[in-house]
C-alpha cells in the first residue's frame, strides 16, 4: 500500500528541474524499502517452511543473518526507508501548493506514530496495544507442525454447552431465552 501511495504523490509532483530529480530520489529509495520489505516476508516464509523444529528454524534464521548486510536491508532500516521517502514527497508537494497545510500536518502526524512505533521495543508495543487476552503459547510438535494437537484441544463440546469454556465462542446462552417469534 505504501508503494502505490509513493508512486501516486510522485505522479502529484509533475514538476521540472532539481524538484523531479528529488521526487525521483524519494520514489526510488520508498520503492527500495518496499522491496526490502518484500524480501524480509518472503525470507520469513522460507525460514518457516523449510524446517521442522525451532533449532532448524534458528539455526537457518542465523545463518540468512550472517549474510552480511542481510540483516541492516531486511530487518533493519532497509525496510524502513519508505517513510523517509514518503516524508520528502508529501513535504515536496506541500511546498509546491498541490496539498493544504491540513493534509500535510495529518500526514506527518500519522507518519510520526508509524516511526515512534517502529522505533519502540516490545514492551513498549504491548503497552500501546495490549492483547485482548492472555493466551499460552500452543505447544510445537515437528512433524505436522501441532496442527493435529490444537483441532484436538480446540474442538467444542458437544450439547447444549458448547459455548462454554475452552470453546472458540466465549458466549454462553441463557436457557431462560427464546427465539423471537416463538411462544
Amino acid at each position: 500500500m505504501l508503494a502505490i501511495a509513493c508512486v501516486e504523490l510522485f505522479r502529484r509532483v509533475r514538476s521540472r528541474g532539481a524538484a523531479q530529480i528529488l521526487a525521483r530520489g524519494s520514489l526510488r529509495v520508498a520503492l527500495i524499502s518496499v522491496t526490502a520489505s518484500i524480501a524480509e516476508m518472503l525470507v520469513d516464509l522460507y525460514v518457516l517452511s523449510a524446517t521442522d523444529t525451532r533449532e532448524q528454524l534458528k539455526a537457518l534464521d542465523q545463518q540468512i543473518r550472517s549474510v552480511p548486510a542481510a540483516e541492516q536491508i531486511l530487518y533493519g532500516f532497509g525496510t524502513q526507508l519508505v517513510y523517509l521517502g514518503l516524508l520528502v514527497l508529501i513535504i515536496q508537494l506541500a511546498v509546491l501548493k498541490r496539498i493544504s497545510m491540513t493534509t500535510l500536518s495529518l500526514v506527518l502526524a500519522t507518519l510520526a506514530l508509524f516511526i515512534d512505533y517502529e522505533l519502540l521495543d516490545g514492551s513498549g508495543r504491548q503497552a500501546l496495544m495490549p492483547p485482548a487476552a492472555p493466551t499460552p503459547p500452543l505447544p510445537f510438535h515437528a512433524g505436522d507442525g501441532g496442527g493435529e494437537q490444537r483441532q484436538r484441544q480446540q474442538r467444542p463440546q458437544e450439547g447444549p454447552d458448547a459455548c462454554g469454556p475452552g470453546s472458540p465462542i466465549p458466549v454462553r446462552l441463557n436457557p431462560g431465552l427464546r427465539p423471537a417469534g416463538r411462544g
